[in-house]
């Protein structure tokens, strides 16, 4: 495949999905994958005429980095970074030159308009408050896509027509991150685009209550996708200000039409009714992409869930700050659970968690669908699959365990 692209963006030739199949051997359906997930809008571009494509930037690979690329388990969209060591810190990114130091200061700038949207948008008496948040979020959003593009297509791109430049807004360029039309988050970031750009002039202070939740939904993806583009956490202290509810209710067609007229109030009401509509044929809470989390449309509050109701309160998001829902059990819940599970003959202990974690990496990537490193006691958490997985395997090979042991008293002695 790196062999056919490159070629074709040196020769400046077109080809279609069925030409790279057939230089490369792949079915159909893989190429269709590999086009949508790693290709599309950074290595392959469709051009004016459908199912005619062209290569592009391939220049800034070699066969190597490519094949690091292409077969890497995760987009940085599918990747939560919870509490892993950073690839850069903070106090490292003086050091950095190059094309590094253009990467990571697009993160840090990326992150500060993130953060000062969420300052303006809990300022007390702020006015236009989703209005200033929504444009600092696209910027956001804008920059950390120069931030992966730059990544990937390197640094001499910069003033390439593809690249997320200030003069293209972000409506411009998100369906080159978000192939999917139906993308929970790609919907998320067009419709903040959308209310930006051609809609400011609707987003007055009685809508506010329940835009709320769509910019609530745009803060969690964001700090999804940023953690894991820079591998470290988004916030060190202050988490609490992602929980963006407000205080107040969805005033009525009546009493909007009352002090802003009836042809805005009409079109005030249809944008919001547009926006419940297709949160529904979506089947999302206002298009966020984590199913862990949950915006709930209800006045009562549950602990593992993030209140965002028609009365809005401002309380802090544990769900969207804590991974206690993911990681339920501490390292005696785990155990208690697994031996739930398992005969009452067969039993294991802490130490046993202790030698399975070791023997299998566990603890190697903290944050990963197994486990999780707390910074607040009890630091080790796991998650339900930790438990399926360790259950099945003793339930299935009763001397699984054992045979772990063995591993690990081998290892540590040698």
């Amino acid at each position: 495949m790196y062999a056919f692209l490159a070629k074709m963006e040196q020769d400046e030739d077109t080809f279609s999905l069925s030409d790279l199949a057939d230089a490369t051997g792949y079915k159909m359906s893989s190429i269709r994958t590999y086009y949508g997930k790693r290709l599309k809008g950074l290595l392959v571009e469709e051009t004016d005429e459908d199912g005619v494509y062209e290569a592009t930037g391939l220049g800034s690979f070699d066969e190597e980095s490519f094949i690091n690329y292409m077969t890497q388990r995760s987009s940085p969209a599918d990747v939560v970074s919870a509490g892993g060591e950073p690839v850069v810190s903070e106090a490292d990114a003086d050091e950095l030159t190059g094309e590094d130091a253009v990467i990571e200061g697009l993160i840090a700038q990326s992150a500060a308009c993130f953060k000062l949207g969420l300052e303006f948008y809990h300022r007390e008496h702020a006015s236009g408050r989703v209005l200033a948040c929504s444009g600092l979020f696209c910027d956001a959003w804008r920059i950390l896509f120069d931030a992966e593009t730059v990544r990937i297509r390197g640094v001499e791109q910069l003033t390439d027509s593809n690249f997320v430049t200030p003069h293209r807004g972000l409506g411009e360029v998100i369906s080159r991150f978000f192939p999917n039309p139906r993308d929970p988050v790609r919907r998320n970031l067009e419709w903040l685009s959308h209310l930006h750009d051609a809609a400011a002039h609707l987003l007055v202070p009685e809508t506010e209550p329940y835009l709320c939740r769509l910019l609530q939904a745009c803060a969690l993806n964001y700090r999804r996708r940023w953690e894991a583009v820079a591998g470290r956490r988004l916030f060190d202290r202050g988490a609490g200000m992602l929980a963006m509810g407000l205080d107040g209710a969805f005033a009525n067609f009546e009493q909007i039409e009352e002090r802003y007229g009836d042809h805005l109030a009409r079109r005030i009401t249809a944008l919001i009714s547009a926006l419940h509509v297709e949160e529904g044929e979506l089947s999302t809470e206002i298009f966020c992409a984590d199913p862990s989390l949950h915006l709930v449309l209800t006045p009562r509050v549950h602990e593992t869930h993030l209140e965002l109701a028609s009365h809005h309160t401002s309380r802090l998001a544990d769900e969207a700050i804590t991974p206690r829902e993911t990681y339920p059990y501490n390292s005696a819940e785990v155990v208690h659970e697994i031996n739930k599970r398992l005969p009452y003959t067969t039993r294991i202990s802490s130490a046993a968690i202790e030698v399975i974690d070791a023997q299998h990496d566990v603890r190697v990537d903290p944050g990963n669908s197994l486990y999780f490193f707390d910074e607040e006691p009890p630091h080790h958490r796991y998650s339900s699959e930790y438990v399926e997985w360790v259950s099945r395997a003793i339930l299935d090979d009763p001397d699984w365990l054992e045979r772990v042991r063995r591993s690990f008293e081998r290892g540590r002695r040698s």
